[in-house]
């Protein structure tokens, strides 16, 4: 579990009042979110996405991971103004390129981007679903540490393979030998245990308050053109149960029932990468602190991947990093303002809800 907290500095009308400096800057350095870039987002249903029925098909390509990495970068220093030479660092997130694209070593990926990023400090972070999260939290340390100026990467490019093969790869992430055989596809029936298991001790919860997430997240998807799914529009009726067009799956018949295509995320390729700096950073990028985001704290934490949770029904990692973050900083729920979380699926997004104490 990987959590990031900050505080707005331009647009502050809507949220709450803004904290005290010297209750949550992170040992004597405030630090800044300067800006960054997110490329567009494509897979199978995007219209940009290149596949044998796409009319562009055969004339063009659909982009690389290389190429996922340098638009990220260029986009982050132009959107910011930095250039090469004010980065002192590199992060770079990504899960399985090895396996996806038969390419790791992903710290010395960046100068193809530009190359005054040559010889700079850069490495690979990776951390399964947190990858690019802790990519930031690990620029957020540098430049705690000493750094000036970070530039933060992560990347994914995961259609170059089936949705069953791709399925097994992102097996890795779980205790492989143990968990792999729950079905061919493993982390969506691992959460569909988990759904089974939440239905059981809370009676009055239903599948269809799972419809009600994933409609809500399709909808958000409809509102960002850069969203995998920005076309695709998918109701609470549609979303609360199965069909023809919106199955159950998987075929571990215990599980099955507990999980629809529109309880899971899409296998989406795109990249994004932003500029983390200190006040002195922010000086030599020109910057004012008023124009960024500061990040008043961050947090991370793991589980132990060779035994099952305590709870199926709790997602006790990311409670129990949260509220250490919280407690820390003197921060209190009713200080948040806006909580943006990971929904790989819709019981994902309603646990995490409850391990925020939301």
């Amino acid at each position: 579990a990987q959590a990031i907290l900050s505080q707005g500095s331009s647009v502050e009308a809507a949220r709450p009042p803004r904290l005290p400096t010297h209750e949550v800057t992170m040992t004597g350095r405030r630090i800044f979110l300067v800006g960054g870039h997110i490329t567009p987002f494509i897979g199978k249903g995007s219209k940009n996405f290149i596949w044998k029925k796409h009319p562009d098909f055969g004339k063009k390509t659909n982009p690389t991971l290389k190429d996922y990495i340098s638009d990220s970068i260029r986009g982050a220093l132009a959107s910011t103004g930095a250039s090469a030479a004010h980065v002192d660092r590199v992060f770079v997130g990504n899960f399985a390129g090895e396996l996806f694209n038969q390419q790791g070593h992903l710290g010395a990926a960046v100068a193809a981007a530009d190359q005054g990023l040559m010889y700079k400090p850069s490495m690979r972070v990776e951390g399964a679903c947190a990858s690019g999260g802790l990519a930031v939290a690990a620029a957020v340390l540098a430049v705690k540490g000493g750094d000036d100026c970070v530039l933060a990467v992560g990347a994914e490019m995961q259609s170059a393979a089936s949705a069953r093969e791709g399925g097994t790869f992102l097996a890795r992430a779980a205790d492989f030998e143990r968990q792999a055989g729950i079905d061919d596809f493993t982390f969506p029936c691992l959460f569909a245990r988990r759904t089974k298991a939440y239905l059981s001790k809370y009676p009055h919860a239903s599948l269809g308050d799972l419809g009600l997430v994933s409609a809500k997240a399709y909808g958000n998807g409809n509102l960002n053109p850069l969203a995998h799914m920005h076309s695709a529009k998918v109701s609470p009726e549609y979303a609360s149960v199965a069909s023809e067009k919106n199955p159950n799956f998987l075929s571990n018949q215990e599980f099955s029932s507990y999980l629809r295509v529109t309880d899971c995320s899409q296998v989406s390729d795109g990249g994004a990468a932003c500029v983390i700096a200190s006040e002195e950073g922010l000086q030599k990028l020109g910057a004012r602190p008023e124009s960024c985001v500061e990040v008043v704290a961050t947090d991370d934490g793991v589980g132990d991947l060779w035994s099952d949770p305590p709870d199926l029904t709790e997602m006790t990692t990311i409670k129990t990093v949260v509220r250490r973050m919280m407690a820390k900083h003197g921060i209190q729920l009713s200080d948040i303002g806006v909580a943006e979380l990971h929904d790989c699926f819709s019981i994902a997004e309603l646990l995490t809800y409850e391990a925020l104490g939301l």
